[in-house]
């Protein structure tokens, strides 16, 4: 039977640590993704942007179904040059299984 490591493990402490890192981050932005002014920028990114840009560069074709910051929310560039999370230029057009595939990306990155 497998055996759990010990709770002194500093190399799991780290990853609890950076999890509940990400976690804050993510509680701190949930406010903005539910709010008309998000969604109104949102719907008319998308509407501006009606194809993945990821897709695209990799030569295929693929609606935009979500929309990204880039950089991310959260981020150090993101706190550095003071975003808000509202800035057209910040946002990315992509299908959502790009959009899954980044966090991974960026959750990896992280830690």
């Amino acid at each position: 039977m497998p055996t759990l490591p010990p709770k002194h493990d500093k190399q799991l402490l780290e990853q609890r640590r950076r999890m509940k890192q990400r976690q804050r981050q993510r509680d701190k932005y949930q406010p903005l993704l539910h709010t008309a002014r998000w969604e109104s920028l949102r719907a008319a990114y998308r509407q501006s942007h009606p194809l993945c840009f990821r897709c695209a560069e990799n030569g295929l074709i693929a609606a935009s179904e979500d929309v990204h910051h880039d950089p991310p929310r959260g981020s150090k560039e993101f706190r550095e040059r003071k975003l808000s999370g509202y800035e057209w230029d910040t946002l990315r057009a992509v299908c959502k299984k790009c959009h899954g595939e980044i966090h991974q990306q960026e959750e990896k990155d992280l830690g």
